[in-house]
């Protein structure tokens, strides 16, 4: 974590359901006058464990995985405590830029959480990638065709659960990592299979596409289908410049690096305040346009 401290300011008070539409979860704790201190301590030591080894006959460029240490149950607890922490301190600390518009301090303990906010989600993603791995090559064929999927169906997977994981409720987030890449990786195969089976050579040529409703059978694929769309949708719903701040400030408008408000609001003529104001405004509508 880069350790970024954040000068106390006075914040609104928590709606009674902040998760919703919020993209966290909130607890009472957070409102708590120590919080900001104990969520800036040093991570608890891990457990001590064996060094354990990449399984057989995986590719040597996913061995690495297996020097990263895993966390444990207060680990975890630790740094999704802390993400949703940042998380709620952004959406009051943004709340409040609607009337202090002036507020460059407080712009700038915004991007330092979202930086810290990053630096959370790498490390619980990162700790979980080899799980990831080790379910891929399980229910890959023993030819390893189609390996390389399945480890990207499965990390799409990790990195929305650790979104959707709620820390309070005291699980594992290992565990729930487990069954969620697990469910993804069967539904995957399933459709896979689906789609072989109905494309298949009956002697007079491949059979014709199926048309009118479909089937039962196919519906998850078209409900993925359907969830591109409304996410291209409600993209487009926005204004031109603030589809322009959204794209920029993730990296997808062309260059690689996200920016930062402050080189926004330079190229489109906007105060920086300005511009943190409109992003979380536009977050805010993707949200309830998805939802």
């Amino acid at each position: 974590m880069s350790g970024n401290h954040f000068v106390e300011q006075p914040v609104d008070p928590p709606r009674s359901t902040a998760e919703a539409g919020s993209g966290y979860f909130y607890d009472p704790s957070f409102d708590h006058p120590d919080a900001e201190q104990s969520l800036w301590q040093a991570p608890p030591a891990a457990t001590a464990r064996a060094r354990r080894t990449p399984p057989p006959g995986l590719p040597s460029y996913y061995s690495y995985l297996w020097t990263i240490a895993l966390l444990d149950s207060k680990q975890e607890q630790f740094y999704f405590r802390r993400l949703n922490f940042l998380k709620h301190r952004v959406a009051q600390w943004t709340s409040r830029l609607q009337r202090d518009s002036d507020n460059a301090s407080l712009v700038e303990q915004i991007e330092a959480a979202e930086r810290d906010i990053d630096e959370c989600r790498h490390v619980l993603i990162e700790s979980n990638l080899r799980l990831v791995v080790s379910l891929a090559k399980r229910y890959a064929d023993p030819s390893m065709e189609g390996f390389e999927e399945l480890v990207s169906v499965g990390n799409t997977a990790l990195v929305r659960a650790v979104d959707l994981f709620d820390f309070r409720r005291g699980f594992r987030f290992s565990t729930y990592v487990y069954r969620s890449v697990q469910r993804c990786l069967q539904g995957h195969l399933r459709q896979e299979k689906r789609f072989r089976t109905r494309f298949v050579d009956d002697g007079d040529g491949i059979t014709e596409h199926l048309v009118g409703d479909a089937a039962q059978s196919d519906r998850a694929l078209q409900a993925a289908d359907d969830a591109r769309r409304s996410a291209r949708r409600a993209l487009q719903s926005l204004s031109d410049r603030d589809r322009k701040i959204v794209m920029a400030r993730f990296g997808i408008d062309g260059d690689a690096k996200r920016q930062s408000y402050a080189k926004i609001g330079k190229e489109i003529g906007l105060s920086t305040t300005r511009v943190v104001q409109l992003f979380h405004r536009s977050m805010s509508t993707l949200r309830d346009a998805m939802s």
